[in-house]
């Protein structure tokens, strides 16, 4: 660096955009050796890649170290060191930049980050003054730019420091608590003792390190957090656990840095992606015919309810549990998972052979082609609890991976996608705030960065607001305001869980004409099925009550609004960009129509495209599905002859008067199927009518509160 950093980020960014070798070693202090000073982080930077130097270079594609029999040449030893050198020189890079793209970091977060650059620092030096004395040189490029390439996924994950964490300390430097000690062994075989003693310094470094790491991936998670649970949430694909650890696995220094009994065998026993596909592949039968049916996992509400292992079993939510189950074979069943408020009954129930008697004979097929396909562990959403579940050892997942999850389900891939693909009409342009987890980590700056962005919206939105978790579902978690008053108790009090969800997104509270979803399929090859277009039917807080929709002859369902066309387009522009980023299964997407007084003061009604992406099977999913099965049993009674369409009404309850009443208000030709299980309270039920119009009254009074001491629970999967 050519002016020595007083600040912190001055000497960060001396770091990043200096590409000599000796500003990239220079020591986090002043010119005077007082410590840098950090009162005053900045604003969040990000930066793609470091400035590098010809002579320290990186790329792609290098050779594998040398065999740990071939360290007896000595310009063996000299690759070796020099490639550990560059991995320390890219470990210092990244800790500079981690404290540059996440500035809100606590205090005592950001001190420890700065003492492990300067042990990373000091072992660079170590490993190039040891292969200078061997008579190799460091400057010999191209070095590897595999650490960097974590980067991008680490920077956009929806976990924010914790992905960093993961990442770096809990994958990476665990990995090397069994490679320095690895390489120390053939390094004194090899009659080094003195390059061995510096991996064995570094070991013990490592150690501490790792120790750091696991500290703050449980204190900046929930009380009580599982570090299996918080690793595998945050941990950015393709990193995981199988690459953790090396050949010689070693207890003892994962003991010494605090790793639990559990997690330490969590990591001992981690397969990879590779690994578990073939190993599954040797159990399934060898027969097309023979292929095991699917094992159901129930976790609906896993994206919220992580610490419960991602199961959230009640009277209210078996349900949609059991009409799920419905769009499969008939072998398919649930995996037994017991869950905090889940009776034994419920568990028994959930795999009964019911099936709705208004659906005739229970066909052995699944109803999509694409769910006929599946085997193994089919999971309501992929989590990162699934790696690991007790039941699933040798046994495939039908499902994305969870990182690729979590980025595509977080409400900000919605609205960057919407802006990106111009989906969003000029009355709803610059109107939302993605505000990051760490921003909210302080208060301060994040209500003046929300009052900002209040006070510049347009009168004809107004200034009431609601601040919405990124990973979240119907509605649950937001926190309303009104006139534009950010600092509020609510709002305080609710920044540091939002920061637990991902972030949050701040946008106006929009007066609604209505709601709607697309529902499509990815396959494992990026092919995008379109499943349908409904309208959603929800409660003013957002809960799911039910589906309304037209389906035709052939089995096609349309949401019947003028909508149609344009969500049908933003549903695939959708998959296909979650599959560019690593996401295939089913999914869906949320969608409504914003009114906004025009000049004159009347309402004008403006499409939001595309509100949430759902990458996890839905109640629309279901309603689709559903509706299928039903096709036999209702072109008779509908007269739905090529040509024409009916409409439907999927009820997640009966509205207060009952599905009788409501059935009999109906005017022409309707058809009801109950879908109500006889151990359930609530009891779902589709109505097929001659149009939407006729199915107002229906959704009218689903809609209204009851009254009734009836359970109604809140759906976690709409």
């Amino acid at each position: 660096m050519s002016v020595h950093a007083v600040t912190l980020r001055q000497f960060c960014s001396g770091i990043l955009g200096s590409g000599d070798l000796p500003s990239k070693l220079s020591p986090p202090v002043q010119a005077d050796g007082r410590p840098l000073d950090d009162n005053t982080p900045g604003h969040p930077l990000y930066i793609a890649h470091p400035v590098r130097d010809p002579n320290i270079s990186m790329g792609s594609g290098l050779p594998n170290l040398p065999k740990l029999q071939a360290l007896r040449d000595p310009n063996a030893r000299i690759m070796c060191l020099a490639r550990f050198a560059h991995h320390e020189l890219m470990a210092v890079e990244l800790f500079a930049w981690a404290l540059l793209r996440w500035p809100e970091l606590p205090r005592d977060l950001r001190r420890e980050f700065t003492r492990t650059l300067a042990d990373e620092q000091r072992h660079c030096s170590m490993y190039i003054d040891r292969l200078t004395e061997l008579g190799g040189t460091f400057f010999n490029p191209p070095y590897s730019n595999y650490f960097w390439k974590h980067v991008p996924a680490i920077s956009r994950s929806p976990h924010g420091v914790n992905a960093f964490i993961t990442a770096i300390g809990l994958t990476l430097e665990q990995a090397n608590l069994d490679f320095t000690v690895m390489y120390s062994e053939a390094f004194a075989k090899a009659g080094d003792k003195k390059s061995a003693d510096i991996l064995m310094q570094v070991h013990a470094d490592e150690i501490k390190h790792v120790a750091m790491a696991a500290h703050w991936i449980k204190a900046l998670g929930p009380p009580g957090s599982d570090i299996i649970e918080a690793y595998c949430e945050a941990v950015p694909f393709p990193l995981s656990a199988a690459r953790a650890k090396g050949k010689q696995f070693d207890v003892t220094a994962r003991r010494r840095a605090g790793l639990g009994e559990p997690f330490i065998e969590f990591v001992r026993e981690a397969q990879s992606s590779q690994n578990k596909r073939n190993t599954a592949d040797t159990t399934q039968p060898s027969s097309r015919t023979a292929r095991r049916s699917p094992l159901l996992y129930p976790n609906l509400g896993g994206e919220e309810f992580p610490g419960k292992g991602g199961v959230v079993m009640t009277p209210a939510t078996v349900p949609s549990l059991r009409l799920w189950k419905l769009l499969f074979g008939n072998q398919a069943h649930f995996l037994p998972v017991l869950s905090g408020g889940e009776s034994s009954d419920i568990s028994e129930t959930l795999n009964d052979a019911w099936w709705p008697e208004g659906f005739g004979h229970q066909p052995a097929k699944a109803v999509f082609p694409w769910l006929s396909e599946l085997s193994g562990i089919v999971p309501w959403i992929s989590t990162a609890r699934l790696q690991i579940h007790p039941s699933l050892d040798n046994q495939k997942i039908s499902s994305s991976p969870a990182g690729a999850v979590a980025r595509v389900h977080d409400k900000a891939f919605a609205y960057h996608l919407a802006r990106d693909e111009g989906l969003l009409p000029d009355a709803l342009q610059n109107l939302f705030l993605v505000i990051e987890p760490e921003a909210l980590l302080e208060p301060e700056t994040a209500i003046r960065q929300m009052e900002r962005a209040v006070k510049n919206w347009p009168s004809s939105v107004g200034h009431n607001f609601t601040l919405k978790p990124r990973l979240g579902t119907s509605g649950r978690g937001r926190v309303p305001g009104v006139d534009g008053k950010v600092d509020s108790s609510a709002v305080r009090g609710a920044l540091k869980r939002l920061a637990k969800r991902g972030g949050a997104i701040l946008e106006p509270w929009f007066k609604r004409g209505v709601d709607l979803s697309g529902q499509m399929h990815i396959s494992e090859t990026g092919e995008v099925t379109l499943l349908g277009t409904l309208e959603q039917i929800v409660a003013p807080s957002g809960v799911y009550i039910g589906h309304r929709g037209e389906v035709d002859n052939r089995g096609r369902v349309y949401c019947g609004t003028e909508h149609d066309e344009s969500l049908r387009e933003t549903a695939v522009i959708a998959a296909n960009r979650a599959f560019r980023e690593g996401f295939f299964g089913a999914c869906g997407i949320d969608a409504f129509t914003a009114l906004i007084p025009g000049p004159d003061g009347a309402p004008q009604e403006h499409l939001r495209a595309i509100v949430e992406f759902n990458a996890r099977y839905t109640m629309g999913t279901i309603a689709v599905g559903l509706v299928r099965r039903a096709m036999d049993r209702i072109r008779e009674p509908m007269d739905l002859t090529p040509g024409t369409r009916r409409a439907f009404y999927l009820g997640l309850d009966a509205p207060e008067q009952g599905w009788e009443a409501c059935v009999g208000d109906i005017q022409g030709k309707k058809h009801f199927i109950s879908l109500a299980h006889p151990a359930d309270v609530i009891k779902p039920g589709i109505l097929f009518a001659e149009s939407t119009d006729a199915l107002d009254s229906v959704v009218d009074a689903a809609r209204k509160p009851k009254t009734k001491h009836r359970r109604r629970g809140k759906d976690q999967a709409s």
